[in-house]
């Protein structure tokens, strides 16, 4: 018994049903190792429009503390990770995760990070916040999810005996659901 997710095309077994637990914790992982990865390069371009809007008085400005805002977000994924050796699965009280996805939508003007992060996090939300019964994802989610597994997949190891660390495992997942998005096919579970 395990996870597959089908479409009217193709299917894909996502493991068994303590698997799919571990497959949601590594995303989530990954997940927080690429905040990371990009948190200095985000704090870099921040302190360079900070410099520029010196001459300008602070009151008044609407600028969101968009570093508190990542603190949070890291803070609340890890959260959703913590004590999961004895769950076996993330807290999903957790999911979904709303402190960044709602609160800079739109206002990517700031750095092209936060509209990936944005747009990683929506993924992420739909990847593990669903239903293994009866759920499903739209063709929206797909891509949004397809476009979390590329955004993280840079921090999926290359080689792994282990399926969960595995860069070809992650890349047929993000396939699978970049084709169905592409083809604007629901993804179904059985």
């Amino acid at each position: 018994m395990g996870l597959d997710i089908y479409t009217s095309e193709t299917a894909m077994r996502v493991g068994s049903y303590s698997g799919v637990q571990l497959v949601r914790i590594k995303a989530v992982e990954f997940f927080i190792q690429k905040l990371e990865q990009i948190e200095p390069k985000l704090k870099e371009k921040l302190t360079e429009k900070e410099t520029e809007k010196e001459t300008e008085a602070r009151a008044g400005d609407d600028d969101p503390d968009v570093m508190e805002s990542l603190r949070e977000l890291h803070e609340v994924l890890k959260a959703s990770i913590d004590g999961t050796e004895e769950s076996g699965c993330p807290h999903y009280g957790h999911f979904p995760v709303t402190s960044f996805v709602y609160d800079y939508t739109g206002k990517a003007k700031i750095h092209d990070h936060i509209s990936d992060i944005n747009r990683a996090l929506c993924g992420l939300n739909a990847w593990v916040d669903h239903s293994d019964c009866d759920g499903l994802h739209s063709p929206g989610q797909a891509k949004d999810i397809s476009s979390c597994f590329e955004w993280v997949a840079d921090q999926v190891p290359k080689e792994s005996d282990d399926y969960l660390d595995n860069s070809e495992y992650w890349g047929m997942l993000t396939e699978f659901y970049k084709q169905a998005a592409n083809n604007n096919e629901i993804i179904h579970f059985g």
